[in-house]
């Protein structure tokens, strides 16, 4: 993209350090909902926007799954991942295959367990490497052959953060 994919997650999870005491950690649709609230708040340009509507629709989806099943389980998350994809997918116009963090998220909501969602998006983000001219996002105006080699840094973070959920659980 244009260079600041890192700053601006950084930004985002500087944030959500800062607000961490305030998120209510007993119920994990309001605390998505505050991750989205803090990363909206934080990160600049497009990716925040999109943090905190996947977020917010992760939030929704997990809170129907769990009042219609009981507790969350790896099930529900995993679908509420997929949500958030969706949601991202809606209002930012890309789809996977074109070169965004969709193409990490959306294996990884496919996965069974955290560990296999935290493969699927690293191997996910990798893929993105061999896709040449982005679709959407940052990286759409940069020439395809410049970016070849390269995985997508917003597909990246997602393999990244991914890996450290299946890490802590």
């Amino acid at each position: 993209g244009d260079g600041d994919c890192g700053l601006t997650l950084k930004q985002g999870a500087e944030r959500v350090l800062e607000d961490l005491d305030s998120y209510p950690v007993n119920d994990a649709a309001n605390t998505l909902v505050a991750l989205g609230t803090s990363v909206a708040s934080s990160m600049g340009g497009t990716s925040g926007v999109l943090y905190s509507l996947g977020f917010n629709a992760a939030a929704t989806a997990l809170s129907a799954r769990v009042a219609s099943g009981g507790t969350s389980s790896t099930e529900h998350w995993l679908a509420a991942l997929k949500a958030g994809g969706d949601a991202i997918s809606f209002y930012g116009g890309a789809k996977a295959g074109m070169r965004t963090m969709l193409d990490a998220l959306f294996p990884a909501a496919e996965a069974q367990t955290a560990a296999d969602a935290a493969e699927a998006a690293v191997k996910g983000a990798k893929s993105t490497a061999d896709m040449g001219k982005a679709g959407a996002g940052r990286s759409s105006y940069i020439k395809g052959e410049d970016l070849m080699g390269t995985a997508d840094p917003g597909a990246t973070a997602v393999g990244v953060w991914l890996c450290a959920i299946a890490a802590a659980l």
